[in-house]
């Protein structure tokens, strides 16, 4: 068994694993490759952890990256705290974590709510992103129109899940469980799915999804970013995605120097697993 009983961490060839301390807490990390190769930084969203990678973190050592794919705060097997866990917060963890393994400047991927917090790493510290590659995710410049709005129908279960006593019930009770078997069923096995599930933390569900509706969303609205995104980022998003769908995605074109977005056909949100021959080679190229 793992520290605090958690099941054991599931195998993956050529994967190590190691506990990194930091800002009070302690962070799982997989790595792969070889520890002098350029770094490669790869964050997952939720519900998933480090396993979401299992297929890219061999593809790019293999390529010569040194890989490092860290549970992110209350994920996985990193340590659940009670607080921390807005995205800005989020994003110091990354920071931290790459301190704490010598890395100044590492290429970035990140899907979902990983993808966020990339988006904001490569927006606020570009000095510490060489590039930058988000996946299936949101951004901090979506276009204010209808077709946007229209768009964020998608969202129905974000202030559902980010309620103080609602959010933390309805992961216990499993009420998300049919739209979440049906959102990954091309992209996950029963047995993929118990590894995610198991490993769901409802306090852990609320926090993420709360601070961003309740706080970060509406600050965003009010006051959207000034900076400008300066690392090449691609940009890869499958267009089936139910619930960031595409009218979403638009308008980060405006704010970044060198950005391509490449929509993917018939590709739901969890784009990594579900069409790895388009995907792998695409984040190999890219990053490595």
């Amino acid at each position: 068994m793992t520290p605090g009983g958690a099941p054991p961490l599931p195998d993956v060839a050529g994967v190590r694993h190691r506990d990194v301390h930091a800002r009070g807490a302690r962070f799982h990390v997989a790595e792969a490759g070889p520890p002098e190769g350029p770094p490669v930084v790869l964050l997952h969203g939720w519900p998933q952890h480090w396993y979401l990678w299992r297929a890219a973190l061999p593809a790019l050592a293999a390529a010569g990256a040194h890989v490092i794919a860290p549970d992110l705060r209350g994920c996985g097997w990193s340590e659940v705290t009670r607080h921390g866990y807005r995205k800005a917060e989020l994003a110091r963890d990354v920071l931290a974590i790459a301190d704490a393994l010598g890395l100044d400047r590492v290429a970035l991927a990140g899907h979902d709510w990983g993808g966020y917090v990339a988006f904001l790493l490569g927006l606020y510290h570009p000095d510490r992103v060489s590039r930058l590659l988000l996946l299936n995710t949101g951004h901090g410049f979506p276009k204010r129109d209808l077709r946007t709005l229209r768009a964020q129908a998608g969202f129905w279960y974000m202030p559902l899940l980010g309620a103080p006593v609602a959010g933390p019930a309805i992961v216990r009770c499993g009420l998300l469980q049919p739209a979440l078997d049906q959102a990954t069923a091309r992209a996950w096995t029963p047995e993929v799915r118990r590894i995610f599930l198991e490993r769901i933390d409802p306090h852990v569900t609320q926090q993420i999804y709360g601070s961003f509706v309740y706080a970060e969303a509406l600050a965003g609205l009010v006051r959207p970013p000034a900076a400008r995104l300066r690392p090449p980022t691609l940009f890869l998003h499958g267009d089936a995605d139910p619930a960031i769908r595409p009218d979403f995605v638009r308008g980060l074109e405006d704010h970044a120097d060198h950005y391509r977005l490449e929509l993917l056909p018939g590709v739901g949100h969890f784009c990594v697993e579900e069409a790895p021959d388009l995907v792998l080679p695409r984040m190999v190229e890219f990053l490595a």
